[in-house]
């Protein structure tokens, strides 16, 4: 998983491997209040924040 360091992902290495606990995605096109924190190789969105209400 590659991240963004911040917050939970502060100390973890770049490009861990980590299960997937769900098959559900999420798609932020649109809307501007959320931040990809992290993602799969393959570009699979795995965390988000909110920008205003973390």
């Amino acid at each position: 998983m590659f991240h963004n360091e911040q917050d939970i992902f502060r100390g973890l290495p770049q490009g861990f491997v980590a299960g997937r606990y769900h098959s559900l995605a999420v798609n932020v096109d649109g809307v501007q209040e959320l931040e990809i924190t992290a993602s799969s190789s393959d570009g699979t969105i795995m965390a988000i924040r909110h920008q205003v209400h973390p």
